[in-house]
């Protein structure tokens, strides 16, 4: 047998499950449903080393009272690679020829992808030296809005947005009034 571990059963089942989605070109449907989380209550599962098991639940696009379809597909893996040998849906098109099936390959391959990239912590180099980002800045002064109640005892209340404006007239500026650090005495 061409799979022997766990490792090739899984490149395996990755290729199988691209070639089948290629098979069905264009399947817009089918990824809509990945991506919007139709495809829920995943189980894969190599009960022995000549097969993959998947079975998986979509939401219905429609009637979202009903409960979910079921899907299930077997691979099987030979010398010459990988084949689906059953392919089922509890849909009216369920033989295999439906967009919930290919929304089960896409959600099998994504899962995949995940469970190859999570590795334990103390697998991974330590990572407390790696900065955490580009930091938020604070906002500048000018995009702060100030609202100021206008009216009183039988008048209306009202806000009305001010202006900032700095105390520091702009002809002093900074350079205006320095004040010379070693003559101040404490």
């Amino acid at each position: 047998m061409a799979a022997n571990s766990e490792e090739s059963c899984k490149t395996l089942t990755q290729k199988c499950l691209e070639e089948f989605i290629k098979e069905k070109k264009s399947d817009q449907r089918a990824q809509a449903f990945f991506v919007e989380d139709y495809v829920h209550d995943l189980f894969i599962t190599f009960p022995e080393a000549e097969c993959c098991v998947m079975k998986g639940k979509c939401y219905r696009s429609m009637s979202k009272s009903e409960k979910p379809h079921e899907m299930k597909m077997i691979l099987e893996f030979s010398d010459s690679g990988s084949n689906i040998v059953f392919k089922r849906c509890s849909c009216k098109a369920g033989q295999g020829h439906c967009h919930h099936l290919s929304a089960l390959g896409y959600a099998v391959l994504s899962s995949m992808k995940k469970s190859d990239d999570a590795s334990a912590c103390t697998s991974k180099p330590q990572q407390w030296h790696v900065p955490r980002g580009a930091k938020k800045q604070p906002p500048t002064l000018d995009a702060a809005n100030v609202f100021k109640t206008i009216g009183g005892k039988g008048i209306s209340k009202r806000c009305i947005t001010l202006p900032l404006r700095s105390k520091i007239s702009q002809e002093e500026g900074l350079g205006g009034k320095q004040t010379n650090v070693s003559r101040v005495s404490r």
